[in-house]
């Protein structure tokens, strides 16, 4: 996808998934010339300390004003329908008849690639620009988790693992990637309407087969597809039957 086309579709508010994943894709081959190969599979770290198990407790965390690693690299930033970032901000993914909302992400600048959120200062410090409305997605990502010092390595501003570390860090993934293939995980899901004009949220799972796990009424409720993505199908209702703590429902 050449830069001209970018600037175009950037410039939109809303697009289909296969217009989206198609820009996607091209973008994140453009942003790795200029990064350095990571030593880990990033998707797969944990962005909160507490799970973390390739850095020290003790090890200092990062301060984000100078960093901004995590807000350059990470161009899937899913925002949910509750969440209260400004709408300007937003890229809206919708399916392939335009009509029905079934994702949304915060956008990315055409020249630098960065969240459009981001505001670098001339001092470089990199500070957020709608950090008070920021997504939850946002807000669950720790500075001084794993997947935070990951991005950092990538970006040359800490150095690499040793090899012992890489390789005790890639034996617990692997015990990890084990469990994930239990087929009480969702591998995708898919927001559909249905014949009666109501919504339904389809989970694909891992072993291949799919199943509806709600259906809502879309004026009295509101749901995004990536909220879903990774999740086993006992999360997934939990967070379907309390949306005082997802903030979903009306």
């Amino acid at each position: 996808m050449n830069d001209t086309r970018f600037v175009q579709i950037q410039r939109r508010g809303k697009y289909t998934e296969s217009e989206f994943w198609e820009m996607v894709v091209a973008l994140d081959a453009r942003k790795w010339t200029n990064l350095l190969p990571p030593q880990l599979p990033i998707e797969d770290l944990p962005t909160s300390r507490a799970k973390n198990f390739v850095t020290p407790v003790d090890a200092p965390v990062p301060d984000c004003l100078t960093c901004g690693a995590c807000c350059t690299f990470l161009f899937v930033v899913g925002v949910k329908a509750a969440d209260d970032a400004p709408p300007e901000t937003i890229w809206n993914v919708t399916d392939e008849s335009g009509e029905v909302i079934v994702d949304s992400y915060l956008k990315r600048d055409a020249e630098t690639l960065f969240c459009t959120a981001l505001k670098p200062t001339a001092d470089g410090e990199m500070p957020c620009g709608i950090y008070e409305k920021r997504p939850q997605t946002c807000r669950k990502f720790e500075a001084g988790s794993d997947k935070c010092h990951a991005l950092r390595r990538i970006y040359g501003f800490e150095p690499f693992l040793t090899v012992q570390e890489m390789f005790a860090a890639l034996q617990v993934l692997k015990s990890k990637e084990s469990a994930a293939v239990s087929p009480e995980t969702i591998r995708d899901a898919k927001i559909v309407k249905t014949e009666n004009g109501n919504f339904k949220i389809i989970a694909e799972m891992q072993n291949g087969a799919s199943r509806t796990i709600h259906t809502f009424d879309p004026h009295r409720e509101s749901w995004r597809q990536f909220q879903f993505s990774g999740t086993t199908l006992s999360d997934a209702q939990q967070m379907i039957e309390l949306p005082s703590n997802t903030g979903e429902k009306d």
